[in-house]
Parts: C-alpha cells; structure tokens; sequence
C-alpha cells in the first residue's frame, strides 16, 4: 500500500519508485509549466507589438496569471489535502493544458486576460501537489535533495523557455505556435500521470476531521506561519523584476530585439539552476551534522535573500549588457540558495496542515509576483522612464525578508492542538 511505502521511506530512505515519480512525473510538470511562464514573458514584446500594448498593459497581461494562481493557492492547498496531491496535480496539468491552448485565441486586452487568468487557477494546485508528495515520500535528511530537484524542473523549464520560444518564434515566424505546441505537450503529460497514479487517485480515506473541515484560522496566531509566507513575498519580490520586467528593460532601454533577448535572459537562469543543485546537497550535508534544523535552513536562506538584493540592484546600475548580466546571474544564484532555503523550512514546519502552510507560502510568493512588478512598472512610468527607482523597491525587499526569514524557527513544527483542548 502507498502508506506503507512512505512509511518506509521515512524510516530507511525514499524507495526507487519515489525517486522515479519525482524525475519521471513532478519534475517534467515543474518544466513544462515553467517553460510558459517564460513563453509569455519572452513573446511579451511581439504580443505587444502586434495589438498596440502599452507598458503598463503588457506588465498586467503578465501579472494577472500570477496575481490569479497566487489568490487560489489556499484553497488548492485545501483540496490537495481534501481530494488527494495525485489526483489535483493530474487535474491541475490537464485544465491548464486547455487554458494555455485558448491563449492564442485572445483578440484584445480583455481576451488575454481571460486565458492568463484561467491559466493561473488551473496551475494554482500544481506546486502545493509536488511538495505534497515530496513530503510524504522523502525522509528529512532527503528533503533538500528531492526539494532541490523540484526547484531545478521549475528553473531549467526557465533556462530553456527563452531560446526555445525565441527559436519557435523564427521558425514559424508567429507566437501562437509556442503556446500551441506546450497546450498539446501538457495533455500528454496529464495522461501520463493519471496512468501512473491510477492507483491512488481516489481521495484519501484516513483524514484527521481537522483536515477535512478545511483552513483552520489559528494557523495565523503562529508567527511562524506568518512568517515564512513573508519571507517568500519579499524573495519573490526581488525575483519578480527579473522573470518579469527584465526583458522589457533589455528591450526598451537596452534596445534588444526580441531574438537575441530571449537567449541572453537565459543565462541567469543556469546559475539559478545551479544554485538550486548544489544548495541541496549543501543542506541536506549540514543537517546531518548540525545540533538543530536551523543551522541548515535559515542561513543559507539569509545569505541567497540580502545577495539576491544587492546584486539585482546593482544590475540596474550597470554600465553595459555583459555587467547587468553578470550582476543579475549572482543574484539569481543568491535566489537559488534562499529557495532550496524556504521550501525545506516549509516542509520542516507542516504537519497535519502542510497544503495550507505550501498555500499560504505560493500565496504570498506569488502575490509579491504580480504586485511588486505593477508597482515598479507604474512608478517607471510615474518617472518618465526611469527604471533606476526600482533599486529602492529591491532593496527593500531583501532587507524585509531577511527579518521575517529570522522568525521562521524550522526546528519547531508548527501544531495546533484539537479544538476545545485545554
């Protein structure tokens, strides 16, 4: 039985077949549904182009997918727990497979905003899912290593969507196309993972009613959980300027065409993609040689907040293409390091409500996503073109992050006792 599997593996290790479904099934979904976000963000200038966006259009065109997966992130972290992290993350592959094909069809501003939109809840289940599974399959000393793994689909879905998008765009010389082909390539990939979870798609018949009864409030008296979900809102704000403002700025301010963009944007994306890989190893080493879970989680994350910080903004102060380069891709190393940081710390601290500990941590990430690029999109415009001022919002986020990523505590659980205890 699957319970006895994950048992199992908290006692000796994660079995081979935990293994396979990470690599084969979660980390191809992570891939996939990152290589989209990247499609909208590279294609966004051509999109523009074609049906006379303005800056601050085209920001919220990008934004309100976000804005949409971020507001659902308790509710499919509920129906996680409810329904069963298998059968929501089938589900979840599926919709937004036909929301992602709708896209090309969207004639004005209001008709993208339907499809992001519709795109951002279909997804909104997808991450809660994967921690989910990764929790119950992984022991504690593999966390960081199968989190990392997770985290690497995400980013080398990001490293590979520009060039990919930007060579679909050359070769069938129109968008719609990319988003075309991934709508046709995530339908496979739901069959596929209906069929190897066919098995244990049913809801879980062993719920605590705590559970069952859905989001239980006194989660927001434990400062932890507040905590951890501000934390990532600060990291997400910082990262937010570069997946989705950056190539805007290469292109209006350092005048790239859209080709050349694309395959330039990815290589931050292979220090992220590196920091993620080396930074699970790194974490997974230290707690099995420290006195406690902290020393493995909240210093690295400390670290990958404030240098993600300072390098972003000294990327906008760059001289030339190569130094915001090079600036930009320390940062996103920095970001890697926090990530691996605050996804273990979430799974550290969820017991009995890990999907809404992941819901509220995707909801504040993902809602600093799509604020935090609108508001320094608006205060560019605000100054006539001056993208300098976002150096202050950046700034700020890494240092308000670090203070919150102090109160997360990993060593201590949260657990909330039964209703009515003394």
């Amino acid at each position: 039985m699957a319970t006895t599997d994950h048992a199992t593996a908290d006692r000796t290790g994660a079995p081979g077949r935990s293994w396979a479904v990470l690599l084969g099934l979660i980390i191809p979904a992570a891939v996939l549904m990152s290589v989209d976000k990247q499609a909208m963000v590279v294609l966004a200038p051509e999109i523009r182009s074609e049906f006379h966006f303005t800056i601050e259009q085209t920001t919220q065109l990008l934004s309100i997918a976000v804005g949409a997966y971020a507001l659902f992130q308790i509710p499919a972290g509920w129906l996680c727990e409810r329904f069963g992290a298998r059968m929501m993350l089938g589900l979840s592959c599926v919709t937004w497979s036909m929301a992602v094909l709708l896209l090309p069809l969207g004639g004005s501003f209001a008709g993208f905003a339907v499809a992001r939109i519709a795109m951002g809840l279909c997804q909104s289940p997808d991450w809660a899912a994967s921690i989910m599974i990764i929790r119950e399959r992984f022991p504690l000393a593999l966390r960081a290593k199968a989190s990392s793994g997770l985290l690497s689909g995400l980013y080398l879905g990001l490293v590979i969507g520009g060039p990919l998008c930007a060579s679909l765009l050359l070769w069938f010389g129109t968008w719609r196309w990319c988003f075309v082909i991934l709508g046709m390539i995530g339908f496979a990939l739901s069959g596929a993972i209906f069929w190897s979870f066919r098995q244990g798609l049913r809801p879980p018949l062993v719920r605590e009613a705590s559970t069952l009864k859905g989001f239980d409030g006194r989660l927001f008296l434990k400062p932890q959980f507040l905590a951890i979900g501000f934390a990532y809102f600060f990291m997400m704000g910082i990262q937010s300027f570069f997946t989705i403002l950056m190539p805007l700025y290469l292109v209006e301010v350092r005048h790239m065409n859209t080709a050349s963009m694309g395959k330039m944007i990815s290589v931050p994306y292979f220090f992220l993609y590196g920091a993620v890989i080396i930074m699970g190893f790194v974490s997974d080493a230290i707690v099995r040689r420290a006195p406690t879970v902290w020393f493995a989680r909240v210093p690295l994350g400390i670290v990958g907040l404030i240098g993600a910080g300072t390098f972003q903004a000294l990327s906008l102060s760059a001289t030339s293409i190569p130094a915001t380069i090079a600036f930009m891709s320390a940062a996103m190393f920095m970001i890697g390091m926090g990530q691996v940081s605050i996804w273990t710390t979430v799974q550290d601290l969820g017991r009995d409500h890990a999907g809404i500990i992941v819901g509220w941590t995707q909801l504040l990430g993902n809602g600093a996503g799509a604020l935090v690029p609108v508001i320094s999109a608006a205060l560019v415009q605000g100054t006539h073109g001056d993208w300098s001022i976002i150096r202050m919002v950046i700034v700020i986020c890494g240092l308000c992050g670090t203070i919150a990523f102090l109160l997360t505590n990993p060593q201590r659980p949260i657990v909330l006792p039964p209703r009515g205890a003394a």
